[in-house]
């Protein structure tokens, strides 16, 4: 629970969101619910709220038992995909589907319509937690190297996207981000804290 808690630390510190410890789910239909025992396995979680019902977050240990994925999974859990999968991401990366595992679903790397996602005028990040590596579920050639997925565009195609364990923090531009997209609620839960009802 310590990594947990420490991605939770990464958002709150860098952002407007805060995280509530649900004491009890009775009567309650909106909330995260961590399990690490999903039989579909992996590391996931639903994106944005469900007011219906628990938002799933699966983290299969031992593989999803770090900061940087538990944080990559909490910025799905409040409503953000992918930044490979913008709309304009082609001006600023390759993606290379021929060396993506085929066990792999494509949806994984494709780019979204400008329609299904909000446009905040934040630069595209490279240095996003939300951006795949430059190796992501990618195939290995017969030496055993792993292929590239995704390359920079040139003249900048050898630099490489770290993975996400590598850069567990909140880049600049996530959380400009999610201050963005959290503005009105987070002014709300100012007011209330001004007038001393929080």
């Amino acid at each position: 629970m310590d990594l947990i808690h420490e991605a939770m630390d990464e958002i709150e510190k860098k952002t407007c969101v805060r995280f509530q410890r649900l004491k009890s789910d009775h009567g309650v239909k909106n909330f995260v619910h961590f399990t690490a025992t999903n039989p579909l396995g992996g590391c996931w979680s639903s994106v944005g709220m469900d007011t219906r019902r628990s938002q799933v977050m699966n983290l299969q240990k031992p593989e999803c038992w770090d900061k940087g994925v538990i944080l990559h999974e909490l910025v799905h859990n409040i409503g953000f995909y992918h930044e490979h999968q913008r709309p304009d991401r082609d001006n600023y990366i390759d993606v290379l589907y021929r060396n993506v595992r085929p066990d792999i679903e494509a949806h994984q790397f494709s780019k979204f319509p400008p329609h299904k996602v909000v446009d905040t005028g934040i630069p595209y990040d490279l240095d996003s937690i939300m951006h795949y590596d430059t190796h992501a579920f990618g195939i290995v050639d017969e030496t055993g190297h792993p292929l590239p997925t995704i390359l920079q565009k040139p003249p900048n195609q050898a630099q490489m996207i770290l993975p996400i364990w590598a850069r567990p923090y909140l880049s600049p531009l996530d959380a400009a981000e999610i201050n963005h997209i959290y503005a009105g609620e987070c002014r709300k839960r100012a007011d209330l804290e001004a007038k001393g009802l929080l």
